[in-house]
């Protein structure tokens, strides 16, 4: 980090950081299609729909979700 970096507690990078977020509910809306509701991580700007995020199972893989 340089000096005129701030640290990353302080940084919109911290935004980007992965969060492990608790799943509170899952339905099933068809074969290849479930809903998650996911608790949001404090302090954690809001989500818009059309936007995605990265959803991460360790030891299992990446998938990318939108939001809605």
């Amino acid at each position: 980090m340089n000096r005129n970096q701030a640290p990353l507690e302080q940084s919109e990078d911290l935004f980007l950081a992965p969060r492990l977020t608790k799943i509170l509910r899952s339905r099933q809306e068809s074969h290849d299609t479930t809903t998650l509701v996911m608790q949001s991580p404090p302090n954690y700007k809001a989500w818009n729909p059309g936007q995605f995020n990265m959803l991460y199972l360790f030891g299992l893989g990446e998938v990318p979700i939108s939001i809605s």
